[in-house]
């Protein structure tokens, strides 16, 4: 196979690196997944199509081998056709690839098909670290090609393209070896110039070809090209065959049971000094140096750009051999030159093993600085996706990833066309520009751009879940009405679980008891079923304050800062969470002053705005002044939390957002977080911000929500003891509502696609095949968790704002939280009567109010912030 005069992403063209089951148009069979981008979650069901191509019946010998991370036979069978076409089923249990190899015969000649697929790709972890002195090691070998002086020989040659200089090069090497290769620059005054690309070569034993740096000179680069090898690069093939069938047969495996003796360590040390030949030259332009390559020359790509970490401007590896050497010990397979198994000839493999820590591509990886355009082919086994997917996982600076499905090693049928069109077409041509490289999101349709039913449909099939139960109508006058009897809400022998008893069974009869024991166990619950778990590795935020303003409101004079929390997004640059938050305090304050935060539907205004803005349609209205300007007549602040800043609303954008970051655009596994706790920890950063501001007293912060936002605000409460007081409007079910009623809003309803991202995939469970009864905690124990601290719950009237919230579920779920409070020594509601409507019950910790109003907070501000006075002001508790 040739390479086309445009394309450097070279691959393997001999004979013995190239396999027949990646010749695409020689198959009879192919082999696909039931996904087209090959991607999947961990726990899916891959069903591969396995359909024969030829013109006479399918044959009556095919078998296929199910082979996961490409190397351990896990399944393997006879293929039966129906028609022409038969099926398999694989799944993941882990984040990993599958091959599915078939073989037939054909026309009495063995012949294989094979198709792949991952699960959770940015996942997939290398086998091992490196060694403790791999810094070490590696310091001590540039010391030694330093003490060889490059002494740089260029002989001029006929470029065979106009406006293009070409040079034959020759640089000195360690231990008497030797550099070779080919220069090409544009045709120009001496004075000017260029960008930098360093070509190196995939594996064999080869001449180089001029137009692989003329090409690249004729678009505007000072390009070098070096062999591998220590070689002349312009010998007849003759030449090249005669030195693998002899000193360089084989030639990977030299040394490879000795780190000071290996072949790879003069290859390596040659792209080092190639780096530093190209930065020395006049004609440099002394800020872009690009490295690339394909196989063995993406190894070395890896390998160069994190050796030579302040050298290089942007390396573009395609499909790097040799990473993840001891991927075998786990199960996975290894890139060729697989010295896992290299091991003849009277090699120690324990040496071998060790050996090759010093060269795997991957701990190279970890140290690159640059941006890194790295691709993988789902049907690859020379260089194995799960081989290169762990080391892409481990570069830290930005990245983009291209996973070719239907691709193998070779560029069968364009099937590499993604990554080429990438590299030639984008990358490239900005950094030949001086421009960062366009770095884009993930192409694969699985981890960017699912609708929201395709991923909860995604995450039932995870489950297990066929069906879920249809949620009840909020018309009333739909057949389907929801339920607003009040004498058919309560399931027979429905039953609350008690918040003061273990899991064990044992009461819970001390505060030590409830914080070190109980709470914990109930907080495990809420994660693993409910609002799903915070990952370990959320990235850090760093708060700007991007504009200050000197206004007044309600006759106060106020200052207001716009705010912007940058999340760290350098392990996935293609997503970007810029959290905002508006806060607003006066200005002649002479203390730190309490703030109210609250979880903001939209922006209420452009930024420095102060009048009132209107509410939601649907969500009532109050007359007087707006609660903004109650707070700051008390003397208080107030911060407007941005919410679909930190995770969009909706289930297609969780592939978006801190979950889409944190995730790096992964689909959820069942017990991730959703949107609700995802707001939360929002809340909780823009928090962090007010501890370090001096105009706040963090100390007195209340946070308060209303509808989705009031259940992410009881949700923010229960988890972040910080905040001192919560006033939950309106929150319903998945907030302060028991989710056993059978009034308004069910949690069938929760589990639509408008509604299933708050949650965990887990919370889908309770809407088929499990019911409500069967959830091991409830909202009671929500409120209980913000325990001893105040909370205040809000509804409007039934007639105003409708049934579907269920204020009495709500009213109810604070009745059963009583218990937690009064173990802590502080007060509940005090009764189980629920009061009139615009009666508040406000003497203890969990206060009431239901207002004569519609779907809002308004009426019940002036009675919160009398409530939160009595917290507020006086010594903070």
């Amino acid at each position: 196979m040739k390479c086309s005069p445009r394309r450097l992403i070279f691959t393997l063209t001999l004979v013995w690196l190239s396999i027949a089951a990646n010749s695409v148009d020689a198959q009879q069979i192919t082999v696909t997944p039931d996904r087209a981008d090959g991607v999947y979650a961990i726990g899916e069901t891959v069903k591969w199509k396995i359909e024969w191509k030829g013109d006479a019946a399918p044959p009556a010998n095919a078998r296929y081998t199910i082979k996961s991370g490409g190397l351990k036979e896990v399944g393997q069978g006879d293929l039966k056709f129906d028609g022409n076409v038969a099926q398999v089923e694989t799944k993941f249990d882990a984040p990993n690839t599958i091959l599915v190899d078939v073989t037939y015969d054909a026309g009495g000649k063995e012949s294989h098909a094979v198709g792949g697929a991952v699960a959770d790709p940015l996942k997939i972890e290398p086998a091992s670290p490196p060694p403790d002195d791999f810094d070490a090691f590696w310091k001590s070998k540039i010391q030694e090609l330093e003490k060889v002086a490059p002494d740089p020989r260029l002989s001029k040659g006929d470029a065979e393209k106009d406006g293009v200089d070409y040079y034959r090069i020759t640089l000195d090497n360690i231990r008497g070896t030797h550099i070779n290769g080919q220069l090409a620059r544009p045709s120009a005054a001496p004075d000017n110039k260029f960008p930098a690309l360093l070509i190196v070569q995939w594996a064999g034993v080869y001449p180089l070809q001029k137009k692989w740096v003329t090409d690249r000179a004729a678009d505007g680069w000072l390009a070098l090209n070096i062999l591998p090898h220590d070689l002349p690069i312009d010998k007849p093939d003759s030449f090249y065959k005669e030195q693998y069938a002899g000193p360089l047969k084989n030639y990977w495996t030299i040394g490879n049971d000795d780190r000071d003796k290996s072949y790879y360590l003069r290859m390596y040390l040659s792209c080092y000094r190639a780096v530093d030949y190209l930065r020395s030259r006049d004609d440099w332009d002394g800020k872009t140096l690009v490295v690339m390559g394909t196989s063995q020359g993406g190894q070395q790509t890896l390998m160069i750009a994190g050796l030579h970490p302040e050298g290089i401007t942007a390396a573009l590896p395609f499909l790097p051999a040799a990473c993840d050497m001891l991927a075998p010990e786990i199960g996975r397979a290894s890139g060729f030159p697989n010295w896992y198994v290299q091991t003849w000839g009277g090699r120690d493999p324990n040496k071998v093993h060790e050996t090759s820590r010093y060269y795997d591509p991957i701990n190279f990886a970890r140290k690159i600085k640059c941006p890194v355009l790295i691709g993988c082919g789902l049907r690859d086994d020379l260089a194995p996706p799960s081989s290169v997917l762990a080391a892409a996982n481990v570069i830290a600076s930005p990245k983009e990833v291209i996973i070719l499905p239907k691709a193998g090693h070779q560029d069968e049928l364009g099937t590499q066309a993604a990554y080429n069109e990438r590299c030639y077409g984008a990358w490239l041509p900005a950094l030949r520009e001086g421009k960062p490289p366009p770095i884009a999101p993930l192409t694969s349709s699985s981890l960017a751009g699912m609708t929201a039913e395709q991923d909860r449909q995604r995450m039932m099939e995870l489950l297990n879940i066929k069906q879920l139960r249809r949620g009840p109508d909020g018309n009333p006058s739909s057949p389907n009405a929801a339920n607003s009897d009040e004498s058919k809400a309560s399931p027979p022998g429905m039953t609350l679980p008690d918040p003061l008893k273990l899991e064990s069974g044992e009461a819970v009869t001390t505060p030590a008891m409830w914080f070190d024991r109980r709470r914990p166990e109930i907080v495990e619950l809420f994660d693993r079923e409910i609002y799903g778990r915070v990952p370990k590795n959320v990235p850090a935020v760093k708060w700007e304050v991007v504009a200050t303003s000197h206004e007044e409101q309600a006759g106060v004079a106020v200052v207001t800062k716009q705010l912007v929390g940058h999340v760290d997004n350098s392990t996935c640059p293609q997503i970007s969470v810029d959290i905002r938050m508006k806060l607003t305090v006066p200005a002649k304050a002479t203390a730190p002053v309490p703030v109210v935060m609250e979880f903001s539907f939209v922006p209420r205004r452009p930024m420095g705005a102060t009048t009132r803005s209107a509410p939601p349609p649907g969500f009532g209205a109050s007359s007087g002044p707006t609660w903004q300007q109650q707070v700051i007549a008390r003397g208080w602040g107030y911060a407007l939390l941005v919410a679909t800043s930190i995770q969009g609303d909706n289930g297609a954008e969780l592939n978006r957002g801190i979950i889409g970051l944190t995730n790096k655009s992964v689909p959820r596994q069942p017990d991730d977080w959703g949107a609700l706790r995802a707001w939360a920890w929002g809340a909780s950063r823009a928090l962090d911000y007010l501890e370090t501001d001096k105009s706040v007293d963090a100390k007195r912060v209340a946070i308060e929500g209303l509808s989705r936002y009031g259940k992410a605000a009881l949700v923010t409460m229960a988890y972040d003891s910080r905040f001192a007081v919560g006033f939950i409007g309106s929150s319903g079910a998945g907030g302060a509502k028991l989710l056993r009623r059978t009034f308004g809003e069910q949690v069938e309803n929760l589990a639509s696609t408008a509604e299933y991202h708050w949650f965990c995939g887990n919370f889908l469970k309770y809407a088929g095949p499990l019911t409500p009864a069967d959830l091991p905690v409830d909202a009671h124990e929500l409120i209980g968790l913000c325990a001893p601290r105040p909370v205040f719950i809000s509804a409007g009237s039934p007639k105003v704002e409708g049934n579907w919230i269920d204020a009495r579920g709500m009213f109810l779920a604070a009745v059963a939280a009583e218990p937690v409070y009064r173990l802590l020594g502080k007060r509940g509601l005090g009764t189980g009567e629920q009061p009139a409507i615009e009666t508040g019950l406000l003497d203890g910790e969990i206060a009431w109010r239901q207002h004569s109003g519609g779907h809002t907070t308004g009426p019940n501000w002036p009675t919160f912030l009398d409530y939160a006075a009595r917290y507020f002001e006086g010594p903070a508790r």
